[in-house]
């Protein structure tokens, strides 16, 4: 019998735990939320990803534009 109440006992603790961490749950979104409200838009969008061939195009080095033909002149 003491047996059954301590099991009986054991699930309600962990029932009240479960619902503990639930409502925990509940007002840590609210403070998020809350919080998300009263911190300032952002002023300027956010940067938007470069896709690859702008991102390679940044980054090349621009070599001057000879042809084959001046290429072999200048040697």
């Amino acid at each position: 019998m003491y047996q059954f109440l301590q099991s009986f006992s054991d699930s309600k603790k962990y029932k009240d735990e479960g619902m503990r961490r639930k409502k925990r749950v509940k007002i840590n979104k609210k403070i998020k939320e809350r919080k998300r409200s009263l911190s300032p838009k952002r002023p300027f969008p956010k940067r938007q990803r470069l896709n690859k061939f702008e991102h390679r195009n940044l980054y090349r080095v621009q070599a001057p534009k000879t042809t084959k033909k001046a290429c072999f002149k200048q040697i």
